[in-house]
């Protein structure tokens, strides 16, 4: 196996994990950066900083940079790192460069919709195609320049294996041998992961769409009518995901918990349809709604949701395009 890991998606989370496997492994990492990124990198030497929420430094690395093309050598450890609708066009330039001997670790919001979708587009490990693990990161981290990212909450990062026993679980096992000494989790069998994958779903499902269509951060959301909103979502979620084995009433809680501890985040959902972007509601909110038709389960709050989210996305947009004229 090579020491080497390539890192696609050079937002925060990208940047802050490429810097932890750096410095811990001491192994060589390349970001995969479209043409005016990788300019900009060459311009700051090839080096990313990671701060406290005061300023101070906590570490530089040193990385290697190169543009997701066809040609280039084979990439045997992949870290997907990008917004999730994003994966498969960030992911197609490179794809001949992926093999059998292929690991990928997916480490974004919607992270079971991207391995669906995902899943759909490569060949299957008995087929040739690579290993897919998923991820969930709780590290807070935030971009103050474009290279310099501030680790605001220290958090951790776990990896679960979906495909556990499937053809390449040698070289997986060897994979998770390495992130888990950089300090990430691994032992965590595939049942107990996926629970906490869930749980991080129905929080994202609550709170991002919510704060998207009240321009709110999170901490709004725990007024009476807010917990009134939570609840009416979770009824869907509990209905959806009974092998949680909790209430609308727990995952309220649940949620309200979360929205508490993050009471002045905006999160990203939120950013994203007030600067007119695309959001990632659709392998969030969408991919729940898409699962409930596949399982026959009602689920009309949840649908509501996903269309009220990209009716404020649409809307996003075009003011933004209307904007860009008058300029």
């Amino acid at each position: 196996m090579s020491s080497r890991f390539y890192i696609l998606g050079a937002g925060a989370i990208g940047l802050f994990h490429a810097h932890h496997i750096r410095t811990f492994l001491h192994t060589p990492v390349t970001l995969l950066l479209r043409a005016p990124t990788l300019t900009q990198f060459h311009a700051a030497n090839n080096t990313l900083t990671i701060q406290t929420s005061d300023r101070t430094v906590i570490g530089t690395s040193t990385l290697d940079a190169e543009e997701p093309t066809p040609d280039g050598p084979p990439i045997e450890n992949l870290i997907i790192c990008t917004k999730a609708h994003d994966t498969l066009a960030a992911l197609d330039p490179i794809s001949p460069r992926l093999s059998s001997n292929s690991t990928i670790l997916l480490l974004q919001n919607g992270v079971l919709g991207v391995y669906t979708s995902l899943r759909r587009s490569l060949s299957s490990p008995s087929t040739g195609g690579p290993r897919i693990l998923l991820g969930i990161t709780t590290h807070g981290v935030t971009l103050t320049e474009r290279f310099t990212a501030i680790h605001a909450g220290d958090g951790e990062t776990s990896i679960g294996d979906p495909e556990q026993g499937q053809v390449g679980q040698d070289r997986v096992n060897t994979f998770l041998e390495h992130v888990s000494r950089a300090g990430w989790s691994t032992t965590l069998s595939y049942p107990d992961f996926y629970q906490k994958l869930l749980l991080k779903l129905v929080v994202n499902t609550c709170l991002n769409p919510l704060t998207s269509l009240f321009n709110t951060p999170n901490g709004s959301l725990t007024t009476p009518h807010g917990q009134n909103l939570i609840h009416l979502i979770c009824k869907d979620l509990s209905t959806l995901f009974p092998d949680l084995g909790l209430s609308p009433t727990e995952l309220t809680s649940h949620v309200l918990d979360i929205a508490n501890r993050t009471a002045l985040n905006r999160n990203s959902m939120e950013r994203d349809v007030y600067a007119g972007r695309r959001t990632e509601v659709d392998f969030l909110v969408g991919y729940c709604v898409e699962l409930a038709r596949e399982r026959e389960v009602e689920v009309p709050i949840l649908e509501f949701l996903w269309e009220a989210v990209k009716m404020r996305e649409e809307i996003g947009m075009r003011m933004k395009r209307e904007a860009q004229k008058l300029r």
